[in-house]
């Protein structure tokens, strides 16, 4: 059996950095053009929202696609020991874009969430694209509650486009604050 060392060699060797950028003040995270070439792309969000309350929601777009019928998801959710499960078929809400929730200004300072979310086979012709993702955040309010979130989805883009730009929203409309990064890599 490989060494752990050796298993994390393996599935990220052919990792290219394909974008990161980290915000030097509040602002929209642009949309990060994907080139071809790749067999997966993996993006990566750590960060918070400058919106009043303690936590906000992140939301996804493909291709700059905001058509709720071109989006569905399946996914499930700790938060403090409250487990939960949902199914957000197309055209439901903007929820079926949901990758998520987000620490926001409304927390304590130094508190920040993190995403990792994976398109496998992205530029695939003749399916539509599916993603995971796995998120999770303290939201710590004024008082000492710092109940945990904890977010994993599978989800689909109704498309069999090629996935040729990718774009992390906040569901408040509020924007990133400083220092929140997202990066993207192509997987060879």
């Amino acid at each position: 059996m490989a060494a752990p060392s050796d298993l994390w060699k393996e599935k990220t060797e052919g990792a290219v950095l394909i974008s990161s950028v980290t915000l030097a003040e509040a602002g929209v995270l642009a949309a990060v053009t994907i080139p071809a070439g790749y067999k997966d792309i993996v993006f990566t969000l750590t960060g918070r929202t400058v919106d009043v309350a303690v936590n906000d929601h992140i939301y996804l777009e493909i291709n700059g696609d905001t058509a709720l019928g071109n989006y569905s998801q399946e996914a499930s959710w700790i938060s403090g020991s409250v487990y939960d499960a949902d199914e957000y078929m197309s055209g439901s809400n903007v929820i079926s874009r949901f990758l998520g929730s987000t620490t926001a200004a409304g927390s304590a300072a130094g508190w920040q969430s993190a995403l990792t979310c994976t398109f496998p086979d992205y530029s695939n012709s003749t399916l539509y694209k599916t993603w995971i993702v796995q998120s999770g955040h303290f939201r710590p309010g004024a008082a000492t509650n710092s109940k945990g979130h904890l977010f994993h989805g599978f989800g689909n883009w109704e498309n069999i486009a090629a996935i040729t730009s990718i774009k992390a929203l906040t569901f408040s409309g509020s924007n990133w604050a400083c220092e929140t990064t997202m990066s993207v890599w192509g997987m060879k």
